[in-house]
């Protein structure tokens, strides 16, 4: 299997969790597999005030679905989603 080098991943350019999730994406896509092609599918939720556990992953849950639902290979954040 591959091993994908962290200098790749992350990257003071990339700030945002979405910039670093858009990182990890694309170091995985273009990366020789021996099984073949990979990609993923991603969806991140940034913690407010009155989150919990469940909470938060409830929210990173929908925004990872919207991503599959939309064409798989994507990454969402859940504030890009209308109805949370």
């Amino acid at each position: 299997m591959n091993q994908l080098r962290p200098s790749v991943i992350v990257t003071a350019a990339a700030a945002t969790p979405k910039a670093i999730a858009e990182q990890l994406r694309q170091a995985v896509k273009q990366a020789k597999w021996q099984t073949g092609r990979i990609t993923v599918s991603v969806g991140i939720a940034s913690a407010i005030k009155t989150d919990n556990e469940t909470t938060i992953l409830q929210r990173a849950d929908k925004a990872l679905y919207a991503s599959k639902e939309n064409g798989r290979n994507l990454i969402t954040h859940s504030i890009d989603l209308t109805s949370i």
